[in-house]
């Protein structure tokens, strides 16, 4: 349990980035909801630590460093890829 377990405070903070970064990953639309989750919490988990040691709030640390979400089209797409596959 750390010292911001109970500071209601703090907890609003990391659940903004959680919930900023799971629009993206909505936004994006590239994965299925429940990987999108998955994504965010790995990624509020990176700057909740990175804000503890540089010692400055997770949003603050968010700004500094924004994480930005592309959906980018791959080169190859699934049509390409199965007339690929028939040779």
């Amino acid at each position: 349990m750390t010292k911001y377990s109970e500071d209601q405070e703090y907890q609003a903070d990391v659940q903004s980035v959680y919930d900023n970064i799971l629009g993206q990953l909505e936004t994006a639309k590239r994965f299925r909801p429940d990987v999108n989750k998955k994504y965010a919490e790995l990624q509020k988990a990176y700057f909740v630590v990175a804000a503890e040691e540089e010692g400055v709030k997770p949003s603050e640390m968010l700004k500094r460093f924004p994480l930005k979400v592309v959906g980018a089209t791959p080169w190859v797409t699934r049509d390409d890829f199965g007339a690929l596959c028939r040779y």
